[in-house]
C-alpha cells in the first residue's frame, strides 16, 4: 500500500471529509498482504481502521528491526533511563494506540484476556515507589495503595494497558514479516 499517503491521510485534522479520508485509508487496505487484513478482521476489538492508523502512524513495518523500534516509533518504548515517561514521543501515535488498547478492553476476546491476567500479576508486584505529584504541583507522596504494598490502580491498569498494547504490535510486526 502507499504508506505516505496513509500517512498523510492521517495527519489531516478531522473535519466534515473524515469519512471520505477514513473510506480512502481502507481502500489502500487491499493492497496489503492477506494474512495481515485477515489479522486484523480476526481480533475483537481491532480491524481495519485500527490497522490503517497504526500503518498512517508506522509506515511499513518490515521496515523495523523488531517489534522494540516499533513500540518506539508509537510511543510505547522505554526513555534512555529505562522509565516510561513521555520523551518527545508523538502524542498522537501514543494517542492511537491508547484507544485501540481501550477498544480491547470493551469489546473482550484474547486480547481482554491477556490484560486480565496482566493486571493480577502487576497487582501482585511491590509498589513502584514513583513520586506522585498532586493537580497544583507539588508532590502527593508515593504511587502506593493505601493498606497494600502495590501500586494505585489508575498506574495498574496504564502499565497493564501498555502492556497489552506492546502485544498486538508484537504480533502484528511478525505476522507482517512473515507475509
Amino acid at each position: 500500500p502507499d504508506t505516505e499517503l496513509l500517512r498523510e491521510m492521517a495527519l489531516v485534522p478531522l473535519d466534515g471529509q473524515a469519512k471520505a479520508r477514513l473510506k480512502a485509508m481502507l481502500a489502500e487496505l487491499e493492497l496489503l498482504p492477506a494474512e495481515v487484513v485477515a489479522f486484523a478482521d480476526n481480533i475483537r476489538g481491532f480491524g481495519r481502521p485500527s490497522l490503517a492508523q497504526i500503518i498512517a502512524e508506522a509506515g511499513d513495518l518490515s521496515n523495523y528491526e523488531g517489534p522494540a523500534k516499533l513500540w518506539s516509533r508509537m510511543g510505547l518504548g522505554l526513555a534512555i533511563d529505562g522509565s516510561t515517561r513521555y520523551e518527545g514521543r508523538s502524542p498522537r501515535r501514543r494517542s492511537v494506540m491508547h484507544v485501540i488498547g481501550t477498544n480491547f478492553l470493551r469489546a473482550g476476546g484474547p486480547y481482554k484476556e491477556l490484560y486480565d491476567e496482566r493486571k493480577a500479576y502487576e497487582q501482585t508486584k511491590p509498589s513502584c515507589g514513583k513520586k506522585l505529584k498532586k493537580a497544583d504541583g507539588s508532590e502527593g507522596g508515593i504511587c502506593k495503595t493505601p493498606g497494600a504494598e502495590c501500586c494505585k490502580p489508575g498506574h495498574i491498569h496504564n502499565r497493564t494497558l501498555r502492556y497489552v498494547e506492546k502485544r498486538l504490535l508484537r504480533d502484528l510486526w511478525r505476522v507482517w514479516r512473515q507475509s
